[in-house]
């Protein structure tokens, strides 16, 4: 699914080969809208050291201001 401009969702998004993705609360059909998919992406439900993408999706606008710090808390604790 290319959208108006042509160019494909994954990169748009950067997604590229071998990239490890999380999507968090991802609507049904995410992987498909992605389509076509570059070669060896990955995709996780945890983030740890390989993850390269997470993609968050919300429907409140609060969830997001509160997510990227306990992200950040989260990749702290890996690096310990």
């Amino acid at each position: 699914m290319a959208g108006y401009s042509g160019t494909p969702l994954a990169k748009k998004l950067g997604i590229k080969e071998q990239t490890s993705v999380v999507a968090v609360d991802a609507p049904k059909g995410y992987r498909a809208l992605l389509e076509p998919l570059p070669t060896a992406v990955q995709f996780s439900t945890k983030v740890d050291r390989t993850t390269n993408i997470v993609h968050v999706f919300s429907t409140k606008k609060a969830e997001l201001k509160v997510r990227p710090q306990a992200r950040r808390a989260q990749r702290a604790s890996l690096t310990r």
